[in-house]
């Protein structure tokens, strides 16, 4: 709880006197009220900050394309990716996987990101452990599903 000063209490209780004497207040009370309650306020700005408000994260849509922002950013600093393909890819990357992973709050970062790591991708850098997991089961159903086949060659 906020400590009041006397004189602060008795603020408040004049702006509420007035308040209940005329429940139709004019515009000179109301002026007055507000006057009376600004300069209370106005000693606790704390009480006056506004909430943080958190960035909502949404889905991406089936007809996203990157702000004309992003797609000059994309040309600048990276003008050997083709963009109409990287925006094709993670729209449909996007669009298929569910979970968190899903939402966003900016997409248009997250696609920056992607041409980014898209770069990368194409030079041949050294995958992530994410990605060597990820191609070591490719490489295992792949082979688990030719195997199949070799055995049961109606499949």
């Amino acid at each position: 709880m906020i400590p009041m000063s006397t004189q602060d209490l008795t603020t408040c209780r004049n702006a509420v006197s007035i308040m209940n004497m005329k429940p139709q207040l004019d515009a000179t009370d109301a002026q007055l009220m507000l006057g009376m309650l600004n300069s209370i306020l106005a000693r606790f700005p704390e009480v006056m900050e506004k909430p943080k408000r958190k960035a909502v994260n949404h889905k991406i849509t089936e007809d996203w394309m990157p702000a004309p922002e992003t797609i000059r950013w994309a040309t600048e600093k990276h003008p050997e990716v083709n963009l109409d393909d990287e925006a094709e890819q993670f729209r449909n990357h996007f669009l298929s996987v569910g979970g968190p992973k899903s939402f966003k709050s900016n997409w248009d970062r997250a696609f920056r990101n992607w041409i980014i790591r898209s770069k990368n991708w194409s030079s041949g850098a050294k995958p992530s452990r994410s990605d060597e997991r990820r191609n070591e089961n490719r490489s295992r159903i792949t082979g688990a599903a030719l195997s199949a086949t070799v055995e049961n060659p109606l499949l």
